[in-house]
């Protein structure tokens, strides 16, 4: 029998780790999630079609396994103490301060500081209670330090992900070209050691989607149609070029 949470009457907190979104929004596959960020990525148009699904799988594995070597529990509150004992500074900004309004946390390397943006925290405790949930804050918080722990890890021990994984050949002039890594790549290994760490039963960047489309006024049934497209547009790509 599963232990998910999901009823939508008890008002005891609950883990993000119990909740199964499937039941009550749309959802997508992890590598379909991953190909829209990794569509973001400026030198994409360059990514064989051929090679898209096996760099995705990728990335996902590596954030993965490297979240496999960290010696964490899932307590919120011990992974928080982790990171400070690690020697990184975590904030919470004020809105104000912050130039671009989509980041939701951003680490910085000298000195190694976590910055965690109070209008993404306060966005997602109301989407978790807006579909019946009350998730404890210091879970939405570990899961912003989590993603930008995994940048401090690649800053300070294993070094860029993009750099690790294969590169794209950019024209430059003539017969040259130059090998550009595609560093979207980091997010979504980032995204894969998050959920790893946090026994997520989904993607953390499925949560980003949904908001951007909740914040544009879809219906969940506009949502759930989106989201068959884009299915499906992957399912084409995976397909055998005839």
């Amino acid at each position: 029998m599963s232990t998910r949470y999901s009823s939508m009457n008890s008002k005891r907190s609950v883990s993000l780790h119990e909740i199964a979104l499937e039941r009550w929004w749309p959802t997508l596959p992890t590598p379909v999630l991953a190909l829209l960020e990794l569509e973001q990525d400026p030198f994409y148009s360059f990514l064989d079609e051929r090679k898209v699904s096996d760099i995705i799988d990728e990335a996902l594995y590596y954030g993965k396994q490297q979240a496999k070597k960290m010696e964490v529990s899932r307590s919120p509150t011990q992974i928080i103490n982790q990171v400070i004992h690690s020697g990184i500074r975590i904030r919470f900004p004020p809105k104000e301060t912050q130039q671009n309004h989509t980041i939701r946390a951003q680490y910085r390397t000298t000195p190694p500081t976590i910055d965690v943006y109070r209008h993404s925290l306060q966005e997602l405790l109301h989407f978790f209670q807006k579909t019946g949930f009350k998730v404890p804050q210091e879970e939405i918080i570990t899961l912003h330090v989590v993603h930008e722990w995994f940048h401090h890890m690649e800053s300070s021990h294993w070094g860029r992900t993009d750099l690790k994984l294969p590169k794209v050949s950019v024209p430059l002039w003539g017969p040259i070209y130059k090998h550009r890594p595609l560093k979207r790549l980091r997010e979504i290994a980032a995204h894969s050691f998050t959920q790893e760490i946090m026994e997520l039963p989904w993607s953390p960047l499925l949560l980003d989607h949904l908001l951007l489309l909740i914040q544009h006024g879809q219906s969940k049934q506009q949502i759930r149609d989106h989201f068959t497209h884009l299915n499906v547009k992957y399912q084409m790509l995976l397909s055998p070029k005839k």
